[in-house]
């Protein structure tokens, strides 16, 4: 078995069609690293500023700390 390496920088709506591009069969098996660029936001930093939660503010609590259930060691 032969393998060959071949180093893709590109959004991954775009990997498929870097893939055929470069001459790779779409039935070829591939392994891949992913590597995801950090532009140093979370989710919870994103979730925030998009002010999709913001309605829930005035929602009464649907759980308290008594609706936990604890676990016995």
């Amino acid at each position: 078995m032969t393998m060959q390496s071949i180093t893709i920088n590109t959004e991954a709506s775009q990997l498929v069609d870097q893939l055929l591009r470069r001459g790779v069969s779409s039935h070829a098996r591939i392994r891949a690293i992913i590597e995801i660029r950090d532009d140093g936001l979370d989710m919870t930093t994103i979730s925030a500023s998009g002010r999709g939660f913001e309605w829930l503010a005035d929602k009464p609590e649907l759980y308290t700390d008594a609706d936990l259930i604890g676990r016995d060691a």
